[in-house]
């Protein structure tokens, strides 16, 4: 156990104008209250006077009753601690985008790291995390752009992994067109 671990953490939730709530979090309080209010693509839907921080005598315990605060009151905009954690659905996507679908793929073979990442609804962080563990299919090629993989391998991956994304957007056909004119070589 560190010393951190044994310090004061406090357990804050963010309301917006209408008093709905939109996050719960730990932490010092403070600092990660004024993060949210400078980054988070909802902070126009904060209102910091309606903040409510809660304290509690070590790290550990403010972390049960921040897990117990995300399943029982419902957060809006919480993932982490949810039974959509482990795999981020239409409902989560949608929530956590304003209400925007999911992206479907816009090639017709071939797609990269950022279309993956797209398709399930995940940053390039996560896409990275999924393509080294062993049941992610291996790319088709290495191009100098990077890797690519073929469509087929990456939905049936999604129907066997994500079965809430498979159901409701099938990759299209269409090839995409260009906007705008190609730039040419550096």
């Amino acid at each position: 156990m560190s010393d951190g671990d044994l310090l004061p953490t406090a357990v804050y939730r963010l309301f917006s104008t209408e008093g709905g709530l939109l996050y719960v979090g730990m932490g010092d309080g403070f600092t990660r209250i004024k993060a949210h209010l400078r980054k988070k693509p909802w902070r126009a839907e904060i209102d910091p006077t309606r903040t409510q921080v809660e304290w509690f005598g070590t790290r550990a315990e403010a972390a049960r009753q921040e897990t117990q605060a995300i399943r029982t009151e419902a957060p809006r905009y919480n993932i982490a601690g949810t039974s959509r954690a482990h795999a981020l659905g239409h409902t989560a996507y949608r929530r956590k985008h304003g209400g925007v679908e999911p992206k479907p793929f816009k090639t017709r073979h071939f797609v990269g790291a950022g279309e993956i990442g797209d398709r399930l609804g995940v940053s390039r962080q996560r896409v990275q995390q999924l393509i080294a563990k062993p049941d992610f299919p291996a790319p088709y090629d290495e191009i100098q752009m990077g890797k690519v993989w073929r469509i087929a391998d990456i939905e049936a991956w999604i129907r066997e992994h994500r079965p809430a994304l498979a159901d409701s957007e099938p990759a299209p056909t269409a090839t995409p067109t260009r906007k705008g004119p190609r730039k040419p070589p550096s």
